[in-house]
C-alpha cells in the first residue's frame, strides 16, 4: 500500500481532494493529512517547512501531495513562480519521499464546474459551463454568488462532501490542471500507473 501525505491551505481542501482520489486510488493508496494545524499564509513560514520535515521523517510516507490555490490564471507567471518556489521548499523539507504539486488554477472550486449537474442538483441552481474550468476567475465567489438567493447557499466547507460525489472522469476530461496532476501522480509509482 502506498502511503500518501496531503498538505493544503485548509483541512477542507485536503479532505476534498482525498475524497475525490479515494474511489480511483484507494485500493492501492492510503491518504493522511499532515501539518493540519497550519493554514493559509502560515504555509509560507519556517515553522511549516520544519513541520513538513518532522512529519515526513523516517519513511512514514512514499509521497507528499501538496495542494495549493494559485489565486490567478496560469498565464500570471509571477504567481506561478511564487507557488513553484514554495513547492521547492516543501520538496527540500520532505525527507525520504517523493512530492507532487496540485496547483489549482484560481481555486479548488474550479473542479466543481466540471460536474455542474451535481452542483445544480444539490443547490437547486441551473449553472452551465462547457469550457475548461481553469478559465473561470474566482470560482468560489461565483458559486457563492449563484447560490445567494437559493435555499441552500454554497460555503467553502461544502467541498468535502461535494468532492465525494464529484465525477472523477468529468473533472479529468474538463480540467487541464487536474489532468496534468493525475498524469504526474501516476508517474510517481507503478501501482498508480495501473489504475485508470
Amino acid at each position: 500500500m502506498i502511503k500518501i501525505a496531503l498538505i493544503g491551505e485548509d483541512p477542507n481542501d485536503t479532505t476534498a481532494i482525498q475524497n475525490l482520489l479515494i474511489p480511483r486510488f484507494g485500493s492501492v493508496a492510503q491518504f493522511k493529512a499532515i501539518c493540519e494545524n497550519l493554514k493559509g499564509y502560515q504555509l509560507e513560514s519556517a515553522k511549516f517547512f520544519k513541520q513538513v520535515g518532522i512529519e515526513t521523517n523516517g519513511g512514514k510516507f512514499d509521497l507528499v501531495l501538496c495542494i495549493r490555490d494559485l489565486d490567478a490564471f496560469k498565464s500570471e507567471t509571477r504567481k506561478v513562480n511564487e507557488r513553484l518556489k514554495w513547492y521547492q521548499k516543501v520538496r527540500q523539507s520532505a525527507t525520504s519521499c517523493k512530492t507532487i504539486l496540485l496547483l489549482n488554477i484560481w481555486e479548488l472550486e474550479a473542479m466543481l464546474f466540471a460536474d455542474l449537474e451535481l452542483f445544480n442538483r444539490k443547490y437547486g441552481t441551473s449553472l452551465s459551463y462547457t469550457k475548461d474550468p481553469t478559465s473561470i476567475k474566482d470560482p468560489k465567489e461565483k458559486l457563492k454568488s449563484e447560490t445567494r438567493k437559493a435555499k441552500r447557499k454554497y460555503v467553502e466547507s461544502d467541498c468535502r462532501d461535494l468532492f465525494c460525489e464529484l465525477d472523477f472522469n468529468k473533472v479529468l476530461s474538463r480540467c487541464s490542471f487536474f489532468r496534468e496532476f493525475i498524469l504526474d501522480l501516476q508517474s510517481k509509482h507503478t501501482s498508480l500507473q495501473k489504475l485508470n
